[in-house]
């Protein structure tokens, strides 16, 4: 161990011991904390359970019986309203009967009023002046009007035709009676005199309210003599509110479809609410879409509120009209008894908390005092005091912890000893094991070094044998020169040996023709003459041929270019080729890759047709717990409700379910049916893929042959290039000679002459060649003997080289064997020598760590307790 790296055992110690007190003061505050936590835990548990279970349940039954109670009031205006408005729409049916009605849509208009066209009304100036020209008609139809307003307050519009169209009467002022529409009027006398009519609401914007049309016909001895059409004011009608009993309610509003409001009541007055005021409700009219009355939680101008509500579907002639009343109350003042309620159970469980905590802080005093003590004892022993001992305190649980403590110790006196003794006996064994190491390292440096020296020599071994062989390759390759030349030599001998049999043929015959030669010298001499002529003529063909040669040798010349690009296209092409071989290859590795996945994606979605089987299970167990719910509510009658509308949530949660699964099972069959078909698909398209494998290497192929061909043709064509240069160099050369030739058949003439006296003297001659070729004859037949030994003594020396470099192959293979071997012997006896290395660091190490350990524990102080001294120490002595 480094000395920089050492630490005092005593020092440690000291330190652990303040730590371990350190966290036992720790532990004693968590004990103290559970503790508490738990008493708090206990007690306000039941006390929380029973508040929220109180203040759920109250607040359920208290907005239970709310709802109902508003659902009733809205019920209630609801019926009313429809009552009123049913009355008022008789009122017109009985108002179209009146003798002075009938009469005045029996009378019609005035004639000068009347035009060609019903209901075209006619131009404000004609309009004015037949009025202005009628007065009795004027006064009558005034009379008329305040008739019909003492009859029925609540019309704001009234206008009588009579049964050609003509408005005759009405009750806004003349000037407004072409606004008379036509639909009405063509509907009215399109049905007869048993039917009446009641538009949707619409709003006035000349009286600022909602309002609904009436359209009566005017019947006299069932023949409909005109048409009644009345307006009847919502706001006004909504006036019957006030007078009804609300209760306790502190809003009613009146809203239509859309949710806009129409009118609302605030304490027992009616407020009428125009288009540009009104607030729409249209979050309200969408959570009650479907429901002719009830109750929910919901937010109205921007307050939480409970609401009931009740649709009207309207009454007689009335049904459709389709306004909604709601009856509001803020949520915070119908909880408030609620609110009140859980204030109080709150401060109950603040009081609560805080007896708790007084107790609990008792409690854990009384429970962590002898901790304490233990705790100061651990400390003494973690000092080195290993003689203390702990009183018992009479309660079972300490008094246990007391024993283990002072079990501990006894035990911890006894463990020091051993280790003291421990330390000696390992401070002897580290020192020999020190000793035995430190001979074992230099054993195997000497290993290392006699291993690295091997190697040397192998690998100098193995760069002779690489000589020796690179020599007898050499050797071979010369044996085989020479076999070549001495078979080479021995054909040439032969073809000695049958030309000198030839020569010596022709030197018998040389003699005859000796003599011959003379008389033919004669001829020669005539011969010559003509050879001039010939060779005139010939020397002016020889230069028409030589131009002839030179444009050949150019053709020649642009043919081979030719072909050599030929063959670096066919090249060109045979890579490309290879190049689209690998790609296809790779596409095809690809393709089959895909069709792993679509597989794969195939069996995915097969495991997803299961999970939905188990979804459409779920589904029908939902549906089946819908059912229930809503038989348990149907038996509970009223104080069902709430659970109703649970059940109905579930039963349309579970068919929205269904629907969805079905169409996650059509996507499902659509997705398998369609990765069966991308693996058809990928299936063929392997098929084409491994046919384009197939024809791209015949392309290849065929391109390999197309280059051969070309190459063939370069050096074909390249042969044909030298042999027109050869050709062409051989006509100038004839050129040459011909013209030498006319100056040569000159002295043929005089060389002739000459030849005459020359033929003695090789007559002389052909005798002494005869007896030269016979001699050598003979000595042509002992050298091809002679060669034929040589042949087969090289061949047996070519043989024996061959065997030779084999075998040297072998012992290169077995030599770098060797040196593998052997460079990985170094490599092990390297690694060997690094963690003989590490160990005896180690073992070093151990030694000096023993030492210490032998100085470190010495410091405790183990000796046993002095004679007549109590095995309890007192608490007090122990924390000093």
């Amino acid at each position: 161990m480094a000395s920089g790296e050492k630490t005092s055992f005593g020092t440690a110690a000291r330190k652990d011991g303040k730590g371990h007190g350190r966290r036992l003061h720790l532990q004693l505050r968590s004990i103290r904390g559970r503790l508490l936590f738990l008493l708090l835990v206990l007690a306000l548990t039941p006390m929380v359970l029973t508040g929220f279970l109180s203040g759920y349940y109250g607040k359920r039954l208290l907005q239970e019986s709310i709802g109902s109670n508003f659902q009733k009031v809205a019920r209630a205006v609801v019926s009313s309203v429809d009552q009123a408005l049913e009355q008022r729409r008789q009122a017109v049916v009985d108002m179209a009967v009146f003798p002075s009605v009938q009469d005045l849509a029996a009378r019609g208009r005035p004639e000068l009023l009347r035009g060609s066209d019903p209901m075209a009304g006619l131009g404000a100036a004609s309009r004015e002046t037949a009025w202005s020209e009628d007065p009795a008609s004027r006064e009558e139809l005034s009379r008329m009007f305040r008739g019909l307003a003492e009859r029925s307050p609540d019309l704001t519009s009234v206008i009588l035709t009579d049964a050609d169209g003509w408005v005759v009467a009405a009750s806004s002022p003349p000037e407004a009676l072409d606004r008379a529409g036509e639909s009405w009027w063509f509907r009215a006398r399109s049905g007869g005199c048993r039917r009446s009519y009641v538009d949707d609401l619409e709003f006035d914007a000349a009286i600022g309210d909602q309002v609904a049309a009436v359209t009566v016909p005017v019947c006299r001895d069932d023949e409909m003599i005109g048409v009644l059409r009345t307006k009847l004011s919502l706001g006004r009608i909504l006036h019957i509110i006030s007078a009804l009993d609300l209760e306790d309610v502190s809003q009613v509003w009146i809203i239509n479809s859309n949710g806009a409001m129409v009118a609302a009541v605030e304490e027992m007055k009616l407020t009428r609410v125009n288009r540009e005021s009104a607030q729409p409700a249209a979050d309200v009219v969408r959570s009650i879409v479907g429901s002719r009355n009830g109750y929910l939680e919901s937010t109205m101008a921007g307050v939480p509120s409970v609401i009931g509500f009740a649709s009207s579907t309207g009454a007689g002639q009335f049904r459709g009209l389709g306004w909604i009343v709601l009856v509001v109350e803020p949520a915070s003042s119908a909880y408030s008894a609620i609110s009140r309620f859980q204030l109080l159970l709150g401060l109950i469980s603040a009081v609560m908390v805080v007896l708790v905590i007084l107790v609990g802080l008792r409690s854990a005093d009384a429970l962590t005092a002898p901790i304490r003590r233990s705790t100061a004892m651990a400390q003494a022993v973690a000092r080195g005091n290993l003689n203390s001992t702990l009183a018992y305190s009479g309660q079972e649980e300490l008094d246990r912890l007391a024993d283990g403590l002072n079990g501990m110790t006894a035990n911890l006196r006894r463990m020091v000893g051993s280790i003291r003794r421990a330390s000696r006996d390992v401070n002897t064994t580290s020192r020999s094991l020190a000793d035995s190491t430190t001979r074992v390292l230099s054993g195997s440096r000497d290993q290392i070094s006699r291993v690295d020296e091997t190697t040397r020599l192998m690998q100098q071994t193995e760069v002779a044998r690489e000589q020796v062989s690179g020599s007898l390759a050499a050797m071979v390759t010369a044996t085989d020169e020479c076999s070549d030349s001495i078979h080479e030599m021995d054909t040439n001998i032969s073809e000695i040996v049958n030309s000198t049999e030839s020569l010596a043929g022709l030197t018998d015959t040389t003699l005859a023709s000796v003599e011959q030669m003379v008389v033919s010298i004669k001829q020669v001499d005539r011969s010559a003459e003509n050879l001039k002529v010939l060779t005139a003529t010939t020397t002016a063909a020889v230069a028409g041929m030589e131009g002839s040669i030179q444009r050949v040798d150019s053709a020649a010349l642009r043919t081979s270019e030719a072909t050599e690009r030929a063959a670096e296209l066919a090249q060109a092409g045979e890579d490309a080729v290879e190049r689209t071989i690998s790609g296809i290859g790779e596409i095809e590795t690809a393709a089959g890759r895909t069709a792993d996945a679509i597989r794969h994606l195939t069996g995915q979605v097969g495991k997803i047709g299961g999970i939905l089987s188990i979804i459409k299970d779920v589904t029908e167990q939902t549906n089946l717990l819908a059912l229930n719910a809503s038989i348990l509510a149907a038996q509970a009658g009223e104080h069902g409700g709430g659970f109703a509308v649970v059940a109905a949530e579930i039963k349309e949660l579970a068919e929205r379910t269904a629907c969805s699964t079905k169409e996650i099972a059509a996507l499902i069959g659509t997705v398998q049916a369609g990765a069966q078909q991308a693996g058809a698909a990928m299936g063929e398209g392997m098929r084409h893929v491994n046919d384009g494998v197939a024809r791209s290497r015949e392309a290849g192929e065929a391109l390999r042959q197309i280059l051969d061909s070309t190459n063939q043709s370069a050096r074909m064509t390249q042969e044909i290039v030298d042999a027109v240069t050869e050709h062409a160099a051989q006509s100038r050369t004839t050129t040459t000679v011909i013209k030498r030739l006319n100056e040569t058949v000159t002295r043929i003439a005089a060389v002739t002459q000459e030849q005459a006296s020359g033929c003695a003297a090789i007559l002389n001659a052909s005798e002494q060649m005869r007896e030269q070729t016979t001699l050598v004859r003979r000595a042509i037949q002992e050298q091809k003997q002679g060669s034929r030994r040589i042949s087969e003594s090289v061949g047996r020396v070519t043989h024996m080289a061959r065997e030779i470099d084999r075998a040297g192959e072998e012992q290169r293979q077995l030599s770098r064997g060797v040196v593998d071997a052997m460079e990985q012997i170094g490599s092990l006896s390297q690694e060997h020598v690094s963690s003989l290395v590490e160990i005896h660091d180690g073992v070093r190490a151990l030694t000096e760590g023993a030492e210490e350990l032998r100085k470190q524990v010495s410091l405790f102080d183990d000796d046993q307790v002095p004679a007549g001294k109590s095995p309890g120490v007192d608490t007090a002595e122990l924390l000093e």
